[in-house]
């Protein structure tokens, strides 16, 4: 993605960035989205995140994706959001945003792709991992 937005001056809320967008975040390339969703029976207002990439397979598992995450969190507590991450395929993230206390929404029915959220305002479990 050659067109990304700085991850926080997305988030800035400058009424020229749309709700949805990909944006930057070092070598990440971030889908977002601020959303409503339906998290264990109740309504929740969302932080997103749809999809991430990573510009250099060489900065893969170098702890980007952990900062990003981090500022997410942050963010999300500020203003009284859920993060919610959705379709997650990769074992080893959905154990990492488990671990920090995030929940799987799939739990009615389970699948190989899950999503996660945390509810605002929610602990956040640092682990020995990160």
């Amino acid at each position: 993605m050659s067109n990304c937005i700085q991850f926080d001056d997305w988030i800035g809320g400058d009424p020229q960035f749309p709700s949805r967008a990909w944006t930057a975040w070092g070598e990440l390339e971030i889908y977002v989205r601020i959303a409503k969703h339906l998290c264990r029976g109740d309504l929740f207002d969302c932080l997103d995140i749809a999809n991430v990439g990573i510009t250099e397979e060489s900065k893969r598992g170098q702890g980007k994706f952990t900062e990003f995450i981090r500022h997410v969190e942050e963010i999300a507590k500020e203003r009284g959001l859920a993060v919610y991450a959705e379709s997650i395929s990769n074992d080893r993230l959905l154990g990492f945003l488990l671990r920090r206390g995030y929940q799987n929404i799939d739990i009615e029915f389970p699948s190989p792709i899950s999503s996660v959220f945390l509810p605002p305002n929610a602990s956040v479990w640092e682990t020995p991992h990160e």
